[in-house]
């Protein structure tokens, strides 16, 4: 938000800055519904992996778990879309947050362009299969650290609510600035959905609001 002198007013503008070729966000979630054993769990955070494992392609009946990674032969939506975001991810690299079942805040970090999906053999969650291994698809964190619940609250209020793994275009730099161990930009992109509400909000509320031009 910028102040010019008008006469005797002062013309608040704000400044949404455009960037060309950012690299995106993602958010990754490990959840239960992963279906893998603690100890498949421990080896994907502390080695620093994020990984998903979507073992059919159409039904459960499948004797083994595929390791596919055409979206196209999966049957569901919600699996191709998955599939899909994951190796778009590889391909063209981005900023990562992952939330683990095991973890308490996150843990965030950087996949470069071209990097290769790796399949990690892993034990079932579920006792029925576990005589079969998990075949995990996964990809390794670059600039990996984790972050702390409290700091975590703050930014986790606008991650996708749905979806193993997505883009993440609210959270703006925040991410990349934490990976990169830089200063966060002052600019729009950067505030969560929330804080441009109470930015909006606290400025309507002032007195700068009656000194401005409206155009």
């Amino acid at each position: 938000m910028v102040g010019v002198k008008n006469g005797n007013k002062q013309v608040f503008r704000i400044l949404i800055v455009i960037q060309k070729n950012d690299m995106k966000t993602y958010f990754i979630r490990h959840t239960e519904k992963l279906d893998i054993d603690e100890k498949t769990f421990d080896r994907l955070l502390y080695n620093n992996l994020i990984g998903i494992h979507f073992p059919y392609l159409a039904s459960k009946n499948e004797k083994f778990d595929t390791t596919s990674l055409n979206p196209n032969d999966y049957k569901k939506t919600s699996w191709k879309k998955a599939i899909n975001s994951f190796v778009g991810l590889a391909k063209e690299g981005g900023y990562v947050c992952a939330e683990y079942r095991t973890l308490q805040g996150a843990l965030i970090g950087f996949i470069p362009p071209n990097t290769k999906i790796k399949l990690m053999k892993g034990v079932w969650g579920d006792k029925k299969k576990q005589s079969r291994k998990a075949i995990l698809k996964t990809l390794p964190l670059k600039k990996a650290h984790r972050i702390d619940p409290k700091e975590y609250l703050v930014i986790s209020s606008g991650r996708p609510r749905q979806g193993t793994i997505s883009i993440w275009p609210s959270v703006g730099k925040r991410i990349e600035s934490l990976a990169e161990n830089k200063p966060l930009e002052p600019i729009l992109q950067n505030l969560s959905p929330t804080q441009q509400e109470v930015l909006c909000s606290e400025f309507v509320s002032s007195s700068c609001w009656q000194n401005i031009d409206r155009y």
